[in-house]
């Protein structure tokens, strides 16, 4: 080991004795500091402004700040610190020397690579700098994540100087071993392209790109498989230079010279691979948050999937999204689903291709009055497909029928007990399930799921009819926001069937009926709400009477005045941008994003409710501004040990697509969040999941707009002038020498 250290000495004596490592040290701080600044400057700004910021050291240093921009520019630095390693020496001659010598090929390249790493450490405390002042700056910093992206960006530093070593081993002209190195780190960071639609290739140029490794690091994520990588790449290529120098040494034939390298490049890709096993798979999220794991409530429930759990996705050609599941995508979904196989393993993916008319085909496509085979051979012909790796209509409908989904690209999520799920992608930006739509689809595979009843036949607003009136945004298939999508099953019972009752109903929704029920109609409903059977329900002046007589027992009626606003004269006197209570905040937890965010519930002639005593506890939950009264009341009361709800609004508009969809100036309204939020609290916050994590701490920021000032002087100006001067001190005593 002395021989190593060194060579190491001699090797960081030359490279500070050139001006080369004090230009790139100098750089590197002043492009650290710049950014550090950019960051803390647009937030001092933002703060004067008022607007509130959350997890300050993310905006500052992490992924919005200056490791990012550091990662970036790492790869433009160590071409230019690692091209004369040995290409120095085949120029000089002196590597004739190294070979005559006693020393080993192993000692004098572990030696070298020694110095670049203590160079990176020199290197990386401008960011250990940062980090320090961003702790003095900011209140509950949290620690563990700087030092997981300081560690991230110094694993990458170390595998581009052990890569940089070896491209500058192949060849005695230095700028070719930095235009060289620049080209590997290029095409390593842009490999998880290559090669995705060849089941072989996939796996392992996705293993070998290293475009967001560092990234999971300076997220908070330290993961085993990005560790290994790291690791494995840096000692495969060191490895690489040692044997390139030995082959060098010895008069062997060139397929004995070969072997070794091609031996030590497959034991490393094995080693990779194995790395990437889901039994394998182990993190640490070192955030105080844990930003980057499934909330604890996620992980009891994937704990009772006992179980293995399937997801099959079903990919219609036709589709006009279908490349998203072509085996080109396949490691991009997989990524899709790694948070959740970190708690279960086994967790697998099917793909099954087919063709089929669907209802979101291209436009070009859905035009023409072609069959839909010569849909199909059209688009294998464009995209290079064979036709008969895809089912018939006819072969797919035998196997799934998938004609409800729209013949859509959809995940079915099945468990070994039988149970299945849709897991559908949406008609959006993001358009791939985000977390909640994962949890939520394996939710259902373990628990019973909140059952939706509308009452329907007498006129009353409709889920399975569009226009402004009804609720269909409740339902929509591919709206990511829809409760359908949410954990919710909806569906409707007339009650005058024969033999129709609300049998297997968790929530009643009876919503604006237009016609008297009969008799037999009224005691249906009665008795399901006299058993403790949870309602929402909502009414007009033309419905007035005929909800008053199923609201008799709660206490609550609704009365044949509207409720008058007087604060909006731009607007009619009806429209109430109704405040969610915080009575109801408090004690029912409904409604308090709203409340959080003073966002408005807007009911457009909404009826005064009359509330009198009885055996539920009435709770207000919106109100008008400024007199209190009510516009939305929750009853609740305990009913053979359960808890009963009801929830009643005097305006059915309020979740209409029409209202929900509407724009005010000046309102910020929220009624579709208030409908999510209301439907939560009568499936007792069982769905839609709450995925949130614990508020960010570190949102106080000490540094004052007057300081911020210096800092930017010191940090951009005043560091790197203080390390130049010190480059001059050195280089001129050395040229003396």
């Amino acid at each position: 080991m002395k021989t190593v250290f060194h060579i190491a000495y001699a090797e960081l004596r030359m490279l500070f004795y050139s001006p080369i490592a004090w230009l790139l040290l100098c750089l590197f701080t002043f492009q650290s500091g710049m950014a550090f600044c950019d960051a803390l400057g647009r937030l001092l700004e933002t703060r004067e402004m008022g607007v509130e910021h959350q997890q300050f050291q993310t905006y500052i240093l992490m992924i919005d700040g200056v490791f990012s921009a550091i990662m970036g520019n790492l790869l433009w630095y160590i071409p230019l610190l690692t091209m004369g390693l040995m290409s120095r020496e085949y120029n000089l001659g002196s590597v004739k020397l190294l070979y005559s010598s006693p020393i080993g090929c192993e000692k004098i390249i572990w030696g070298k690579y020694l110095a670049m790493m203590v160079f990176g450490v020199v290197l990386l405390a401008v960011l250990v700098l940062l980090g320090v002042c961003g702790a003095c700056w900011v209140k509950d910093f949290d620690i563990p994540w700087v030092i997981s992206g300081i560690a991230g960006i110094y694993l990458l530093y170390c595998t581009y100087a052990a890569i940089g070593l070896f491209m500058s081993s192949l060849t005695p002209y230095q700028i070719v071993a930095a235009i060289g190195t620049l080209l590997v780190l290029t095409v390593l960071n842009y490999l998880q392209g290559v090669g995705q639609d060849i089941d072989f290739v996939r796996e392992i140029t996705w293993w070998l790109a290293l475009s967001g490794r560092s990234g999971n690091f300076v997220q908070g994520l330290i993961g085993l498989e990005d560790v290994v990588y790291f690791v494995v790449v840096i000692v495969l290529f060191v490895v690489l230079t040692i044997l390139k120098l030995r082959s060098e040494r010895r008069n062997d034939s060139k397929v004995v010279k070969v072997l070794p390298f091609v031996l030590v490049v497959v034991v490393a890709l094995s080693v990779g691979y194995l790395s990437t096993r889901p039994v394998l798979m182990k993190y640490w999220d070192v955030t105080y948050i844990q930003k980057n794991t499934i909330p604890v409530k996620a992980q009891e429930f994937m704990a009772e999937l006992d179980d293995e759990v399937t997801f099959t996705l079903y990919v219609n050609l036709l589709d006009r999204r279908f490349k998203e599941g072509m085996p080109a995508f396949r490691m991009k979904n997989y990524a899709m689903f790694k948070p959740f196989i970190r708690f279960k393993p086994d967790i697998k993916l099917n793909y099954v291709y087919y063709y089929d008319d669907c209802d979101d085909m291209r436009p070009d496509l859905a035009r023409t009055d072609w069959s839909v085979q010569d849909k199909m051979l059209k688009i294998c012909r464009e995209e290079d497909l064979d036709a008969d790796e895809f089912l018939t209509p006819e072969q797919i409908r035998e196997k799934l029928d998938l004609s409800k989904e729209g013949n859509r690209l959809v995940y079915v999520v099945e468990r070994e007990n039988g149970r299945k799920a849709f897991l559908r992608f949406f008609d959006d930006n993001n358009y791939v399930p985000s977390e909640r739509e994962i949890a939520t689809v394996l939710k259902r595979l373990v628990t019973d799921v909140p059952h939706v009843c509308f009452l329907t036949g007498h006129g009353e607003r409709s889920i399975a009819h569009t226009g402004d009136r009804n609720y269909y945004l409740l339902v929509v298939r591919n709206d990511r926001g829809a409760l359908s999508n949410q954990g919710f099953d909806f569906g409707v019972r007339a009650m005058t069937g024969v033999g129709e009752n609300l049998e297997g109903v968790d929530i009643l929704v009876i919503a604006d009926p237009q016609e008297e029920y009969t008799p037999e109609e009224l005691q249906k409903v009665e008795a399901y709400l006299a058993a403790g059977g949870n309602a929402l329900v909502t009414g007009e002046m033309n419905s007035r009477r005929i909800l008053n007589r199923l609201l008799a027992g709660t206490g609550v009626q609704l009365d044949s005045v509207f409720v008058h606003q007087q604060e909006l004269p731009d607007y009619a006197p009806e429209l109430i941008p109704g405040e969610i209570t915080e009575i109801s905040v408090k004690q029912l937890g409904l409604g308090k994003d709203l409340y959080k965010h003073r966002g408005k519930v807007v009911l457009d002639g909404c009826l005064a409710l009359e509330t009198s005593d009885s055996d539920f506890e009435c709770i207000p939950v919106v109100e008008v501004p400024g007199s209190g009264e009510p516009l939305v009341v929750a009853l609740r009361r305990t009913v053979q040990g359960k808890e009963q709800r009801i929830l009643i609004a005097g305006d059915a508009d309020l979740f209409s697509a029409g209202e929900i969809r509407r724009e005010r100036t000046g309102i910020n309204a929220g009624n579709f969040s208030f409908m999510t939020g209301a439907f939560s609290w009568l499936a007792n916050n069982e769905y839609p999941l709450d995925m949130t994590r614990p508020e960010a701490i570190d949102n106080t920021l000490y540094l004052s707009t007057r300081m911020f000032g210096v800092v930017k002087i010191i940090l951009m100006w005043g560091i790197p002038l203080l390390i130049a001067g010190i480059a001059g001190v050195v280089l001129v005593r050395r040229k003396r020498k």
